[in-house]
Order: C-alpha cells, then structure tokens, then sequence
C-alpha cells in the first residue's frame, strides 16, 4: 500500500497555478527521472516520486511513499506559495489566512477542518495522527 500526500494550490476560492520553478528549486538537486516520475534521493536514501507536470505554471504536485525529508521539503514549497498539502481527507495549511481562499466546495467535503502547521515536524506530527 502506497501513501500518496498532494500539495495544491488555491487563491480566491478557486485552483491557483504557480511556477513550477518553486518546485523544481527545492526537489530538483535530490531528483532523477523514473517511469513513474522523478525518483528523490536524500543522503542516498529513497525519498519517494515526486509528480510534477511539465507545463511552467503548474496547480500542484504529488509524492508517493515520501520519506520525512521530502515531506520537510514539500513543507517549504508551501511556505511559499498559496496552497494546502494533502493526505487522504486530512489537509494542512502553513498559514491560517489561506484557508479563506480555499473553495467552499472542498471546506464543505471535508471531514475535519483544515488544520495549520506552522513547521515542518507539526506537518509530520499531524500526518502520523492520520
């Protein structure tokens, strides 16, 4: 069984893109090309596959079987970009002013409240608690 967390961006309630190269700068160096996606590497440990679309601006990515390196990772992504990290229903914000810009469709599906994190090791605490 895989464990998959998602990293979407949202702005003014509806799917917001970004530069890809916000990604790219920080999974780049760790990353190599796989069939699936690009395979990422940390201290020569596997990291996960890393999803990430072509196209320069981009709504969001993914991470199948992320070690807590990639998960510190994809923490500092959305420090710096309006988005939500997601596994399963459970989702994650790093500022609570974000979660207004989040869609009322997607608030009102949720099982929970999106919760705040305000680090990298509250994100991976929450995840466990999943």
């Amino acid at each position: 069984m895989s464990f998959m967390i998602h990293l979407q961006s949202f702005k003014d309630k509806e799917v917001s893109r970004f530069s890809r190269s916000v990604v790219w700068k920080i999974f780049g160096p760790k990353a190599c090309p796989t069939n699936e996606g690009w395979g990422l590497m940390y201290g020569g440990r596997n990291g996960g596959v890393l999803y990430l679309d072509d196209d320069e601006l981009i709504d969001g990515c993914g991470i199948n079987r992320p070690s807590s390196d990639a998960i510190r990772d994809l923490f500092s992504v959305a420090q710096m970009i309006p988005s939500a990290i997601n596994a399963d229903a459970s989702f994650f914000v790093t500022d609570p002013a974000f979660i207004a810009g989040m869609p009322d469709w997607l608030l009102d599906a949720l099982p929970k409240p999106p919760k705040v994190v305000l680090s990298a090791d509250e994100l991976l605490r929450g995840l466990a608690g999943n």
